[in-house]
């Protein structure tokens, strides 16, 4: 079997290079080699053949690893933590935009699909929903068409990193109960077609779901 030499990159964790060299050993069906902290490692497709498998480490060594490991998650636990300021803030710079702008809709029909969502996922469409229609009322207020920020609310309306079945699905709430959803929804599905779908959908009443994959 052919021996490479690789270089997975320094910085990291020992036993994530040794997986990488595994990985490239069976990609390559060759044996990797690599000096990892001064010692000649060979890994053939069955895993670490030469003199430095992962169980072998010193205790120096695996404290090394330790703190690589702690060092990342805290880098990682800090920028969820800024995401989560930063989501906060969003949240309450569009509650104070918007909070003169009561949504124009069918209370009864919009109080069916609250009812319906009182989970959490579906209480995120909901408050997506509610949150997207009041910023375009307060857009069109001001003399901007809908379809011209539908799209640009719809990401200043997601502080929760909605999916795009979510999306979809606010896209129906809002159709069927906002005095302007069959606007947004005839926009939304011309924006989101690939082919002709959006048409289609338009005639017949429908919503295209934008994590959903049109075939044909």
């Amino acid at each position: 079997m052919d021996i490479k030499e690789v270089n997975t990159g320094a910085g990291g964790l020992i036993s994530d290079a040794i997986r990488e060299m595994i990985q490239i050993a069976k990609d390559e069906n060759c044996t990797a080699k690599q000096e990892l902290n001064g010692v000649m490692v060979l890994v053939n497709i069955e895993g670490p053949v030469g003199p430095y498998p992962p169980s072998e480490l010193t205790p120096a060594e695996k404290a090394k690893d330790a703190n690589i490991a702690a060092a990342k998650q805290a880098k990682a636990d800090a920028r969820a933590k800024q995401a989560r300021l930063e989501r906060e803030q969003a949240i309450k710079s569009i509650t104070a935009e918007i909070a003169d702008f009561p949504t124009e809709r069918d209370e009864e029909k919009w109080q069916v699909w609250v009812n319906a969502n009182q989970d959490g996922y579906g209480g995120a469409v909901i408050a997506y929903a509610e949150t997207w229609a009041r910023l375009m009322q307060s857009g069109m207020a001001q003399g901007q068409l809908l379809e011209d920020i539908a799209k640009d609310t719809s990401r200043q309306a997601d502080t929760d990193v909605i999916t795009g079945f979510m999306y979809g699905a606010a896209v129906s709430v809002l159709k069927d109960c906002w005095v302007h959803g069959e606007a947004l929804r005839r926009w939304h599905n011309l924006d989101t077609q690939i082919k002709d779908e959006g048409e289609r959908a338009n005639e017949s009443g429908g919503v295209l779901n934008p994590a959903l994959l049109n075939l044909g």
